[in-house]
């Protein structure tokens, strides 16, 4: 009869032990960048075995519940995941380094990335070395004509850095709307393509469906651009790059023009207030208006001769 007591008392003692090493306690933790040592806001800790997570504030720190054989996964975008095995701690440091992606083979989509094989809605990325860089243009949206199907760009005025008309898929709204696609550069919305610097510019995407609505909503409507711009890292070393285009025109042929400026047209229809004529344009200037002259090239490009 003792020796089956000292069994029962060995069993619950080893049951009593077992518990204790599969207790569950808190971790405490902080996650930030490899090289960079900036905290990481938003990575998503998960306990491998259980499936329990959390994310980290925006110092980096974060508390999860976990016993000390269990394995911590360690993920975010942009970054490598990383498993750490717990054991002892109570307190861990975590840096992740950045994932080596080729940037052809990702598609900037919304606030995150996909992988252009997995995307099925319409999307055009522009080879920004071809359509940019090896190209002699003055702005961004010049050098976007031709780039991608469905992407039609009209230079309206000939003066330098005027906006251009940009569709995609031809949208036009109402009659009082405006076909204008939503601009977004590094995922802030700007008023006009000209702005941004061609060499400042990493990659263009492109998004042309109604899926582009269900993530930016009713400004999406007529398609979105996505520019993202150039971004230096903290193992990188500093490079400067130079570029230069340079041209020369010579005019076989000098013609008399009448109308030779936007000076002399103004002066021209200053004269003429008063006069009716059957030609719109006379017709506005005798009414004392002037149709709009900044579509009109601003200088002559020519020689003059004697």
């Amino acid at each position: 009869m003792r020796a089956i007591k000292h069994l029962f008392f060995s069993f619950l003692l080893t049951l009593t032990c077992c518990f204790c090493f599969g207790q569950t306690r808190t971790v405490n933790g902080n996650v930030s960048a490899a090289g960079t040592n900036l905290p990481l806001y938003g990575v998503t800790v998960t306990v491998k075995e259980t499936k329990i997570s959390t994310i980290s504030d925006s110092s980096g720190n974060f508390t999860i519940n976990a016993a000390p054989a269990q394995t911590l996964l360690l993920s975010y975008v942009g970054y490598a995941d990383k498993e750490v095995v717990l054991g002892n701690a109570n307190t861990i440091s975590v840096l992740l380094d950045n994932a080596s992606n080729a940037l052809e083979d990702v598609v900037v989509v919304g606030y995150g990335s996909q992988k252009k094989a997995n995307l099925t809605g319409a999307v055009s990325t522009i080879d920004v070395s071809k359509t940019l860089t090896n190209r002699p243009i003055a702005d961004v949206g010049r050098g976007l004509q031709g780039s991608a199907s469905g992407l039609s760009v009209t230079i309206p005025s000939g003066e330098v850095g005027s906006d251009p008309i940009i569709k995609i898929r031809g949208v036009m709204t109402s009659f009082q709307g405006t076909s204008t696609p939503l601009i977004l550069l590094d995922n802030v919305e700007i008023p006009s393509i000209q702005i941004v610097n061609p060499n400042d510019i990493a990659s263009i995407t492109i998004l042309k469906d109604a899926a582009a609505a269900s993530i930016y909503g009713a400004k999406a409507s007529n398609g979105v651009i996505l520019i993202t711009t150039k971004k230096g890292s903290g193992s990188s070393k500093p490079q400067v790059t130079y570029s230069n285009n340079f041209s020369w025109q010579n005019v076989w042929k000098d013609f008399e023009i009448g109308q030779v400026n936007a000076l002399k047209y103004t002066v021209d229809a200053a004269e003429r207030v008063g006069h009716f004529h059957t030609n719109r344009s006379f017709l506005l200037c005798g009414q004392g208006q002037l149709p709009e002259i900044s579509r009109m090239a601003e200088t002559i490009w020519r020689k003059d001769r004697a």
